[in-house]
């Protein structure tokens, strides 16, 4: 959904609002997707290397049993994408 908006004096601020949705075969290409598209936003340098495989692990165990369907695992990237223009 496109909006625009003038509040300020030579302004124009325009968005996109938007959800694109991706389906995976397992754990292990989501976590490559989360980890490849910056999805994580930093939460793989917040951990400590020596647990790295430890966490990724668990991580793809927890999608697989929560969310693995038969046709895979479907994920929702929602997003807002702005641009202002002085």
């Amino acid at each position: 959904m496109k909006k625009k908006y003038s509040g300020c004096i030579n302004f124009i601020i325009t968005n996109e609002e938007g959800k694109e949705k991706f389906i995976f075969k397992n754990g292990e290409e989501v976590l490559s997707w989360v980890l490849r598209t910056g999805a994580s936003a930093g939460f793989d340098e917040m951990t400590s290397w020596k647990n790295r495989k430890q966490l990724d692990d668990r991580f793809k165990n927890i999608i697989e049993e929560k969310y693995l369907k038969e046709d895979g695992i479907t994920v929702a990237h929602t997003f807002v994408a702005g641009i202002a223009q002085k």
